[in-house]
């Protein structure tokens, strides 16, 4: 008897234990950076993908997911993670945003481009 309960106790928070980790690693992203244009004319977020789509870094650097805002409240997000080399600066004039030497945001257009 004592020993069904014992194993009911242990499966129990074996199952937490399980769930826990499998939410973990489902997580979602996060909120890295939000730096707002110089003129107002818009604001960069830079979010850490969700744990499942990360993958190892080396030398530093960052996997990162970007979104621009419009004025307006229009979000154009990056299509892909893009790795955030060096310190990630963002370099604004005025029509595009640049994320390092990274990836470039075009206002006019309102498409990213990211190189490799």
């Amino acid at each position: 008897m004592i020993r069904r309960r014992h194993r009911r106790i242990a499966l129990v928070i074996a199952l937490l234990l399980l769930l826990s980790f499998a939410l973990y690693l489902l997580g979602g992203s996060t909120l890295y950076r939000r730096t707002a244009a110089p003129d107002g004319r818009g604001v960069v977020e830079l979010y850490t993908p969700a744990r499942w789509q990360a993958w190892r870094t080396r030398d530093f650097e960052i996997p990162v997911v970007a979104r621009y805002i419009e004025p307006d409240g229009t979000v154009i997000a990056s299509n892909a993670p893009i790795e955030l080399s060096g310190n990630g600066r963002l370099y604004w004039d005025a029509d595009s945003v640049s994320i390092g030497s990274t990836a470039v945001y075009d206002r006019r257009t309102r498409t990213w481009s990211v190189k490799d």
